[in-house]
């Protein structure tokens, strides 16, 4: 399930990052936090799969310009109908049926309606004086106390968002009032049922902890009780968080190694106080020595063949994203040897396929592994060969061979487990991601893997898998044991090693049909063998379908379908790119873009 961050016109983006920062920061092991800008908000069926629709600061008169009537009219009925909406500063000032901001101050006011309306009051600001359009100067810390959530005392971040006065409904609640000096007392945060939804709307950045300089200093000194107080809103919001919240400051990456020569960093980098300094295009790296003459041996036994993936590994227990770190810093890859894997305990901003992120808590596994490959035959199929290789390295350890355990492959990377019959019955577990990069004839190619080994959140787990095999065991049927992370990420290296290197002997013997010999065993675990669906363009205004059967990958690596709509077309193929369509699976549609 998807928590959306409105990134469209009117949003600012310092905000908008400390927003999805901060979300992902409490949210990221049950659901996945991404942006979305105002086309999706309009045109497409994104209600189904949001839990909660966040407004960040920014500016409250272009959200107004791009999505009312028609977009303001989808979020208030997804609110009615049981949904969330978190609005913060501009966000909160939009929620509200009336804004009053900065009246009688030229070049500043704003006053009018707003559509949606959750709150039937006023949103009148700013809340604090001088606030000024991209600057600091007008950003006070400010001291917040309980309304319904009564032991609340705590600094905030305010510049320029509301307090709120004039509805005096049982659907409203003020969750924090601004401890103002004297009688007066203003709302800050409210908190109103609409229809079966819940909105929350929030002057206060109640989402930015400490910065710099006397203001940081009191935000830093309020952080525990702005954390607690973050977190109590997002829970009356619906959502489920884990106790403990990963503090999302990115750890330490150990570089482990069974005999390449560690000192490679100091010849690339620039040598400032002790440490060796490597700025490359998206990471700066501060290398020291650390443990000498110690090492981290992985037991890579499970083939009989000698294997060198995962001899030298980069390890951080908090990372950004294991695929980032790879693909984007190239001086820092090209000094990595090939069969190097990233490994990550936790992600902060994972990535998955297109626009898509990963969700990571601990307990899932999630790693990038760099591999030079030379020539460009066959290169379609990696995707695959990686899939593949995850599944056989789960189900041929010892003792599982003739389970059966249900997990699947849905095209073109995704790994799914089936717990019953249909597809509501198919649930995601795991996805591949292939990026790659050419320079002298060889590709860069970074092979990146997430899948669920020991957490029950978001969906379901392999573990979660074995204990249902096991509760369903009869006579004299074997009793799986539980994997640990660790071991599945060894299985899954040796046992791609071993298949890349067959799939690379294979492309210089036989160059048209490089995935023959594995093509088998693909399609034994694969969803969509003689799967009838339905074909659109993206760019189609009628919305016209054609009718077709999946008949399997060709010789070029891509999906190919036949058919099945009477008329001039009847018989034909169609072929798919992997990264130039979409494929809902649950409702055979497969959406051909432009």
């Amino acid at each position: 399930m998807n928590v959306l961050v409105y990134t469209g016109p009117g949003t600012a983006r310092t905000t908008f990052l400390q927003t999805l920062a901060s979300l992902r920061t409490h949210l990221s092991s049950t659901y996945d936090v991404i942006p979305v800008d105002a086309p999706t908000l309009l045109n497409e069926p994104w209600e189904p799969s949001c839990v909660l629709l966040v407004l960040p600061g920014g500016r409250d008169i272009p959200y107004t310009q791009h999505l009312s009537p028609r977009g303001t009219a989808r979020i208030a009925a997804y609110i009615r109908s049981g949904g969330s909406y978190l609005g913060i500063c501009a966000g909160a000032y939009f929620g509200a049926a009336r804004v009053e901001f900065e009246e009688g101050r030229t070049g500043y006011e704003v006053i009018g309606s707003r559509d949606l309306k959750f709150y039937n009051g006023v949103a009148r600001g700013a809340a604090f004086p001088g606030f000024v359009y991209g600057s600091e100067r007008g950003a006070h810390a400010v001291r917040l106390i309980g309304g319904i959530v009564s032991n609340l005392n705590t600094w905030v971040y305010v510049n320029g968002g509301p307090f709120f006065v004039g509805d005096g409904t049982e659907a409203t609640q003020v969750l924090a009032w601004f401890a103002d000096e004297g009688d007066v007392k203003r709302a800050a945060v409210v908190e109103v049922r609409v229809g079966a939804g819940t909105v929350v709307l929030s002057g206060p950045h109640v989402e930015i902890e400490g910065g710099e300089g006397d203001l940081g200093l009191k935000l830093r000194l309020g952080e525990p009780g702005r954390r607690a107080f973050f977190r109590c809103i997002l829970k009356r919001l619906g959502l489920r968080l884990e106790e403990e919240a990963i503090d999302g400051k990115i750890t330490p990456i150990f570089f482990v190694t069974e005999g390449s020569d560690v000192t490679r960093f100091e010849r690339i980098g620039i040598k400032e106080d002790g440490k060796v300094v490597l700025k490359d295009s998206n990471n700066t790296f501060w290398i020291w020595n650390g443990i000498q003459n110690n090492q981290l041996r992985l037991e890579m036994n499970s083939s009989d063949e000698i294997v060198s993936f995962g001899s030298d590994i980069l390890y951080g227990e908090v990372m950004g994203s294991t695929q980032t770190l790879l693909e984007k810093n190239v001086k820092f890859l090209e000094d990595l040897s090939s069969g190097t894997v990233c490994v990550a305990s936790h992600q902060v901003a994972g990535r998955g396929r297109g626009k898509n992120s990963w969700i990571s808590q601990s307990g899932c596994l999630q790693f990038s592994l760099y591999v030079r490959h030379i020539g460009s035959t066959g290169l379609i199929f990696l995707q695959y060969l990686v899939a593949l290789a995850v599944v056989k390295a789960i189900k041929s350890k010892p003792g599982y061979e003739f389970t059966k355990l249900p997990i699947f492959l849905k095209w073109p990377n995704d790994i799914y487990a089936r717990i019953s019959p249909g597809n509501e019955g198919l649930l995601k577990i795991g996805g591949i991601l292939v990026n790659s990069s050419y320079q002298n004839g060889v590709f860069s190619l970074v092979l990146g893997c997430g899948i669920n080994i020991t957490n029950t959140r978001p969906t379901l787990s392999i573990n979660d898998l074995i204990k249902l095999h096991n509760s369903e065991l009869k006579g004299s049927d074997v009793i799986l044991e539980p994997l640990s992370v660790e071991e599945t990420l060894t299985r899954i290296l040796t046992t791609f090693e071993v298949m890349y290197r067959k799939f690379i002997s294979d492309c210089g013997s036989d160059p048209s049909k490089p995935f023959r010999r594995f093509a088998d065993d693909y399609y034994d675990v694969w969803l969509h063998r003689d799967q009838h669906v339905s074909i659109t363009e993206s760019t189609s205004v009628t919305g016209e379908l054609q009718y077709a059967v999946i008949v399997g990958l060709d010789n070029s690596g891509m999906l190919a379908a036949e058919i099945t709509s009477y008329g001039p077309s009847l018989g034909s193929r169609i072929l798919l790119q992997p990264d130039g369509n979409s494929f809902d699976m649950m409702q055979g549609l497969i959406k051909r873009k432009a």
